[in-house]
């Protein structure tokens, strides 16, 4: 009988003690694994991470996406920061021309002439990663506004490695990226997405302009973001391509905090998100399978929910020593481990301070494809999505 090789990719489950941060890039966790060495919480962490993928994944994240936030402090209080991203003021039912034929497709609708909700400056909604990063540190963090931007200042100054991967993702996006000239010249080289070469260094991405504009940040707030020199140069260069969006859309912005949708199952307790898709479905899964499951309650917490949009929910469980310890779970169409981020767990094997607060944090900075700005605050992300996850006790 034939057979054939078969390639198998096999990874290690990280498991820590203490402290766990999840992200889509090793320098990312780090960057959050560092600040909870320093004394930071998971928030601190949460929001270090957030930024800095921002700069290793742009193609994925950044300051021009929004999202979510679910809160979980070790008093037990929680909450959900919304800082998705919000249409302009200007915006109407029917800015955008239909062609037939709309349907849900996996990253919004499809139907839509040229893609106009998708790409391009009409596509373009009022931003919330940085007020979102702002009043979760400011509510629940513990460290300085600075100390979390600073290694995404640094990684966008000195760059990260380009590999086949993140070379693959770029190229993908090649047609869509040379639809602008300054989204070109920062993501290709000589028109042509970067690439290792056999046998040759890794070539690197560097963002300066994103490092300035990070730097303005840290240094004004959220108001060197979305007021001033950043904020006239956005709303200008959206308005010469045909954009809606303005400074005064900028300047009102403002993140909310919201209760989360909190669901019973057996010994635990999910923390969702109360208005989104995926919560809904997840409190009909858990009705139906706490009424159908034999299972019994001290089963050891590792299960999934099926999901056909992605999430992250903490749940509470008592250890057999009876201390209390947060998990957290990833929601999705495929198993836990599965779902997890691309070799982007590291274990923290570093002493946690006594007094270092019991807490988790969630940021999800929901997928949208952006069009290119040419400013130096707003023309680094083509696409938005991260998930970050980070747990200690």
């Amino acid at each position: 009988m034939n057979s054939e090789t078969t390639l198998r990719i096999a990874r290690e489950l990280a498991v820590s003690r203490h402290a766990m941060v999840a992200a889509k890039h090793p320098w990312a966790v780090q960057a959050a694994l560092d600040i909870l060495d320093r004394g930071g919480n998971a928030v601190d962490a949460a929001v270090t991470a957030a930024f800095a993928i921002g700069v290793l994944e742009p193609w994925m994240s950044g300051i021009g996406g929004g999202g979510f936030m679910t809160v979980q402090m070790a008093g037990g209080e929680r909450q959900v920061i919304d800082y998705f991203s919000r249409a302009p003021r200007a915006a109407t039912p029917d800015m955008y021309e239909m062609t037939g034929g709309s349907q849900a497709d996996a990253v919004g609708f499809s139907g839509v002439k040229d893609d106009a909700n998708a790409y391009g400056p009409l596509s373009v909604a009022v931003p919330g990663m940085v007020a979102g990063m702002a009043l979760a540190l400011e509510r629940f963090g513990t460290k300085e506004w600075g100390e979390t931007l600073a290694p995404a200042i640094d990684f966008a100054e000195r760059g990260f490695p380009i590999d086949w991967y993140r070379g693959m993702l770029i190229g993908s996006e090649q047609a869509v990226i040379r639809r602008d000239a300054e989204t070109a010249r920062i993501f290709l080289r000589d028109g042509i997405a970067p690439a290792p070469h056999f046998g040759g260094q890794l070539p690197t991405l560097a963002q300066p302009d994103l490092a300035r504009t990070l730097r303005q940040i840290a240094a004004n707030g959220p108001d060197g973001f979305y007021r001033g020199e950043i904020a006239e140069q956005i709303a200008a260069h959206l308005h010469a391509l045909g954009g809606i969006l303005t400074t005064d859309d900028l300047a009102a912005y403002e993140p909310t905090v919201v209760d989360p949708l909190v669901l019973p199952y057996r010994d635990v307790e999910l923390v969702l998100l109360p208005f989104q898709a995926a919560s809904r479905l997840a409190r009909r899964s858990t009705s139906s399978m706490a009424r159908t499951s034999t299972r019994r309650a001290s089963t050891p917490p590792r299960r999934c929910i099926r999901s056909r949009r992605r999430a992250v929910v903490g749940s509470r469980i008592a250890s057999p020593t009876s201390a209390t310890r947060t998990i957290t779970t990833w929601i999705g169409g495929c198993s836990p481990r599965r779902n997890m981020p691309r070799v982007a767990v590291r274990r923290s094997t570093r002493a946690v301070p006594p007094d270092h607060h019991r807490a988790w944090a969630s940021c999800a900075v929901v997928r949208r494809r952006r069009a290119r700005r040419g400013t130096a605050a707003a023309r680094h992300i083509f696409r938005s999505w991260t998930r970050t996850a980070i747990w200690s006790a």
